[in-house]
């Protein structure tokens, strides 16, 4: 089955938020999985698949990814997500030894996933509220061998990037905008710093997005939101994400 997701452009260029046009050719023939047909677990082993979150400072030079500052809060988020699980009955543990093979199919689902989540974050505004009914969060069958082999019967996956300016980026654009206000000229601020944060459940039986939950936030000066680095601030954002567990915000009356 061939599926068209087309996400809206967003923040900062050059991510994979930016902008997604691409085709999504899901393993197998899985059955359309919709709002009503889909219900997420409530007691259940859940398998942690590799975080695709990446942490990004945006210097004078440009936006450059910190492998230090990613690691930090890829560990925080896999700790943050456990205790939110634990919260509503479910259980996470860490994926089995994959061979090369393994893992590359664990990627292309996992792309697959983001591009559902992404597109399905869309269904929150009113134009495309109205279709919720229609939106179809199967990903294929591939990922049926870790339940086979570790009797998970579900996923999490969590996605996003985080951006934080430097001191000398900070202070530029500070500069820049007293200079502005001094001789009353209006800026359009770009760049800047800013979070976008998603996580979802894929059941891997039926091959589909059971629930899923995104924040995104945004300040020119510096970074907005939650220091994913620092564990405290971590969870808080993953409670408050998992809070409307197991309904999916986007999709909600």
């Amino acid at each position: 089955m061939i599926r068209l997701a087309i996400v809206r452009p967003s923040w900062p260029s050059g991510l994979l938020f930016s902008a997604v046009l691409a085709i999504a050719v899901t393993l197998g023939s899985p059955t359309a999985v919709t709002a009503e047909e889909s219900t997420p677990p409530r007691s259940h082993r859940v398998l942690l698949l590799p975080p695709a979150f990446t942490e990004f400072q945006n210097a004078v030079s440009g936006l450059e990814a910190i492998p230090e500052w990613t690691q930090a809060a890829r560990e925080n988020l896999g700790d943050a997500a456990r205790i939110s699980l634990q919260a509503v009955g479910l259980e996470l543990q860490p994926l089995p030894d994959l061979t090369a093979e393994e893992f590359g199919r664990v990627h292309e689902h996992i792309a697959v996933a983001q591009l559902i989540v992404a597109a399905g974050a869309l269904y929150g505004s009113n134009d495309w509220h109205k279709n919720r009914d229609h939106f179809d969060r199967t990903l294929g069958e591939g990922l049926r061998f870790l339940h086979e082999r570790t009797g998970a019967d579900y996923a999490l996956l969590i996605d996003g990037s985080q951006v934080r300016q430097s001191g000398a980026r900070i202070g530029m654009r500070v500069l820049s905008t007293l200079a502005a206000a001094t001789v009353h000229v209006a800026l359009v601020s770009g760049g800047g710093g800013g979070q976008i944060l998603n996580v979802c459940l894929l059941d891997l039986n039926t091959g589909a997005v059971v629930w899923f939950n995104s924040s995104q936030t945004k300040n020119v000066f510096g970074s907005s939101g939650s220091d994913l680095r620092q564990a405290p601030a971590t969870q808080a954002v993953m409670k408050e994400l998992f809070a409307s567990y197991p309904n999916i915000p986007a999709l909600a009356d």
